[in-house]
């Protein structure tokens, strides 16, 4: 009965991960193309731009997600 029986998943999805699945195909390469260009854009910058895009991301999750230590 209790055969396969773990503790549940509690991992919270990255933030940009949730932010893109919302998005069309198109804006979710702008995006990933965006988040993975550290030359042009610095987390801050990024941050406000997609802001006044209406989407919701911090300058602290493009940070984690660019050092790898998100949970995606």
């Amino acid at each position: 009965m209790l055969e396969g029986l773990t503790p549940p998943n509690t991992k919270r999805p990255c933030k940009l991960q949730l932010v893109a699945e919302d998005l069309d195909m198109a804006d979710r390469d702008i995006l990933w193309a965006a988040v993975e260009d550290h030359l042009r854009w610095k987390p801050q910058q990024l941050a406000l731009a997609l802001s006044q895009r209406g989407l919701d991301v911090s300058r602290y999750h493009i940070e984690k997600h660019r050092a790898g230590t998100c949970p995606c």
